[in-house]
């Protein structure tokens, strides 16, 4: 790719490969689609992109001396995300996330925080360390494709991705706003359609990066806090 593009980025597994897939807009249409094992072969891929929008946690930090509260855009978007809250991870501190046994990391966080860390946090460890050069390099933007898709449908709930009327509501939603995805899309075809339809309404988000329509969680962030696009 040689124009900026807005790219949504989405953790997938395809043939056994844990990985990352990708889709590219160019003036809010499918542009195309990429499945990589790591982040930097994905940014080699979308070139000059304008902003890469990726479902992973980037306002990772190390503890201080002070009980680290959770961060705000976690906490506003669960209360958007009402009964689907679950999915939206709580992250513990850098160094609990380097710990790379759980029961160890656990006790770490609850001794730096007053709470452990659950298996499913944890569980992201390896992409969220994986993708902080990205955030430091201000190449990538933090969101959530759940919180995503809400304000592309209006809607005030959404069934869960899985299910049939859950990926149905989906497409259409990103048909109605133009992005179609082919049903040919080379190997990338080959992630689950839920993680494809995730970063598609990550790539959504990404032009509303680019153009100064997103908004973002918290709406008053302070400097350097971290925050979730929408």
């Amino acid at each position: 790719m040689s124009a900026p593009f807005a790219v949504g980025v989405d953790a997938a597994k395809v043939g056994g490969v844990l990985g990352w897939v990708a889709v590219a807009l160019a003036s809010g249409r499918f542009h195309g689609a990429h499945f990589a094992a790591t982040l930097t072969e994905l940014v080699e891929w979308s070139g000059a992109a304008s902003v890469l929008a990726i479902d992973i946690p980037l306002g990772a930090t190390r503890a201080r001396d002070a009980r680290r509260a959770d961060r705000r855009c976690d906490t506003l978007g669960r209360a958007r995300l009402g009964r689907r809250r679950s999915t939206l991870y709580p992250i513990p501190p850098l160094e609990v996330l380097e710990e790379p046994d759980h029961a160890r990391a656990s006790a770490l966080c609850r001794e730096l925080t007053g709470k452990g860390v659950s298996r499913q946090s944890h569980g992201l460890r390896r992409r969220i360390l994986e993708a902080l050069p990205l955030r430091d390099a201000g190449r990538a933007f933090e969101v959530h494709p759940e919180l995503s898709f809400l304000a592309l449908t209006g809607m005030p709930e959404l069934p869960p991705k899985k299910t049939w009327e859950g990926s149905y509501l989906r497409r259409g939603a990103l048909e109605a706003a133009g992005i179609v995805l082919p049903g040919d899309l080379g190997p990338a075809g080959a992630a689950p359609v839920d993680d494809l339809l995730d970063a598609a309404a990550a790539a959504w988000t990404a032009a509303r990066i680019a153009s100064g329509e997103a908004a973002c969680l918290p709406g008053d962030p302070e400097p350097a806090e971290p925050v979730i696009w929408i």
